[in-house]
């Protein structure tokens, strides 16, 4: 994945990774799991960039240069996305069974919680 990042300085960041995504095997095909595996990364500078702050002897520019804007290739906007999936993962069930059967939010979680306090009370 190669992603150029605008804002300055201008950088461009190349993460080497491998995704895993299993799906759900119903109609909505909805992710059950996934795995995500950060395997090298590189930050690059453009040449012109650094130059120019050399000529100026801008010592504070170079240091800000010289620090990762990511975190192991992924920025952080993705970062605090995947952090929202993990919280919403969980809740998926929920939500489904909310647009399926026009429930409330507190009528889908009650009847959730009791089915499966069932099948751990009489397992088959």
């Amino acid at each position: 994945m190669v992603t150029h990042h605008g804002k300055p300085p201008f950088m461009k960041v190349c993460t080497e990774g491998r995704l895993i995504l299993e799906f759900t095997f119903d109609d909505l095909m909805r992710i059950k799991s996934w795995h995500m595996t950060v395997r090298q990364h590189r930050e690059l500078v453009p040449r012109s960039v650094v130059s120019m702050h050399t000529a100026q002897q801008d010592p504070s520019m170079l240091e800000q240069l010289s620090k990762n804007i990511t975190r192991q290739g992924i920025t952080n906007s993705t970062l605090n996305y995947l952090r929202l999936c993990v919280i919403l993962e969980p809740m998926q069930e929920l939500m489904s069974r909310h647009k399926a059967y026009a429930l409330s939010p507190r009528d889908c979680l009650k009847t959730t919680l009791f089915q499966k306090w069932q099948r751990m009370v009489a397992p088959p």
